[in-house]
């Protein structure tokens, strides 16, 4: 049997470590959202979020930011879509500390590495008037539209 170099044996423990890791843990909704994922957050009340250009950051160890623009309130993921690392708020963005990713108050990748935008999760307003988070289903960018992606503010 042929010996294998020390390159080659690396190159193979890494490509087994990744298919490993990949098999393991594949990126989810729970990967997404973080903990709590596939559950429902209650977020509190049209109150809480007062003025356009809000964005909460009390739901970012759940890893969801909740974000009031343009008469809306929409809930997204508070994780890049470049290595999944938990987004900081910077004024009317979100930074990622890691790779220097930039999303717009809408979820907009605005700044590279990341190229894909922030999904957002659907969100209701229950009986008592608060704000339901729905973490097991998600909106991409092209269905933002869609109205169990954002609750109106009128």
């Amino acid at each position: 049997m042929d010996q294998m170099n020390r390159r080659d044996f690396v190159k193979a423990a890494v490509a087994a470590a990744a298919a490993c890791a990949c098999i393991s843990c594949p990126l989810s909704s729970e990967a997404l959202a973080g903990p709590g994922a596939g559950g429902t957050i209650d977020v509190g009340t049209l109150t809480d979020y007062p003025t356009d250009g809000t964005i909460s950051n009390k739901f970012l160890s759940r890893r969801i930011a909740v974000i009031r623009n343009g008469g809306k309130i929409y809930a997204t993921t508070a994780i890049c879509t470049h290595k999944q690392s938990v987004l900081k708020i910077n004024g009317n963005e979100f930074v990622c500390p890691k790779h220097g990713s930039h999303f717009s108050i809408d979820g907009t990748a605005t700044h590279g590495p990341a190229k894909n935008s922030l999904v957002r999760f659907e969100i209701t307003k229950n009986d008592a008037g608060h704000l339901i988070v729905n973490t097991a289903k998600s909106f991409p960018e092209k269905s933002w539209s869609d109205p169990a992606s954002f609750v109106s503010v009128t």
